[in-house]
């Protein structure tokens, strides 16, 4: 094209000193039109210039908030990821505790009928003790040696039932501190169960608010870029119209000065 350009102008030049024929009206290009035309021509490279650093410039962010896109994106199903097995990990141990809990609620269901039959066995013993008292002291009125004997027998195994409701009475306290315990630990348990839920419900509750955020925030970037690349696309447009008027007014310049 700058070949062009430079034969056109010696072409201008040359038939512009010649002075053997004179000049004829609307045949010839005058200095005037073809420092238009050349004015045209570097309007239109200049324009071109500019408008192919724009669209450069708009590539360029274009890529670059496809890469922040794909790395927000790619950060995002990390941290989904890393939820989703923090929140496994939680179910996990929540059915961990359940299991302990129905375990220790069989326990407790174990304990409470031993002791009862230890209570009914308090009860019986009781009531032998009764007899047995009663019968001594029936029998302390009588003064025959044979009396004596079966005084002292009776008194022997009322000692031997009040040892035997001694251990008794200890075991049932033994069993109803355990008993207490196991409620204590049952009660923990059910506590730890239940703010290990709530904290899992805030924490999912928290995350999901800010990969919403971050999500919008990222489809209004990528919108903008649209928005900038539609307009681009306007203005190669609006371009490639105006370099067609220039390119057919060069074309009928052309065909004049052939004519002449």
């Amino acid at each position: 094209m700058f070949f062009v350009f430079i034969l056109l102008f010696f072409c201008c030049d040359g038939f512009l000193i010649d002075t053997t024929n004179p000049p004829g009206t609307g045949q010839f290009m005058t200095d005037k039109h073809y420092k238009t035309l050349m004015d045209l021509f570097i309007e239109e490279r200049q324009s071109r210039i500019h408008l192919e650093d724009f669209v450069t410039q708009l590539q360029k962010e274009h890529v670059q908030t496809q890469t922040a896109l794909g790395n927000k994106l790619h950060e995002l199903n990390k941290e989904n990821n890393t939820l989703e097995q923090y929140v496994k990990e939680l179910k996990n141990k929540t059915e961990v505790l359940e299991n302990r809990l129905l375990d220790v609620e069989s326990e407790n269901i174990q304990l409470k009928l031993e002791l009862n039959d230890l209570q009914k066995s308090h009860s019986a013993l009781n009531n032998k003790v009764h007899y047995f008292d009663t019968e001594i002291q029936s029998l302390k009125q009588l003064k025959s040696v044979s009396d004596l004997h079966a005084v002292l027998r009776i008194s022997n195994q009322t000692y031997h039932l009040e040892q035997e409701l001694k251990n008794t009475q200890s075991q049932i306290v033994v069993l109803q501190s355990s008993d207490n315990a196991r409620k204590q630990d049952f009660l923990a348990l059910y506590n730890k169960t239940i703010l290990t839920e709530q904290s899992m419900n805030s924490q999912f509750q928290s995350s999901e608010t800010i990969n919403k955020a971050r999500i919008q925030k990222v489809a209004v970037d990528v919108g903008q870029n649209s928005i900038k690349v539609a307009k681009a696309l306007g203005d190669i447009t609006a371009y490639n119209q105006r370099s067609i008027i220039v390119i057919s007014l060069k074309s009928e310049l052309q065909h004049k000065y052939k004519e002449m």
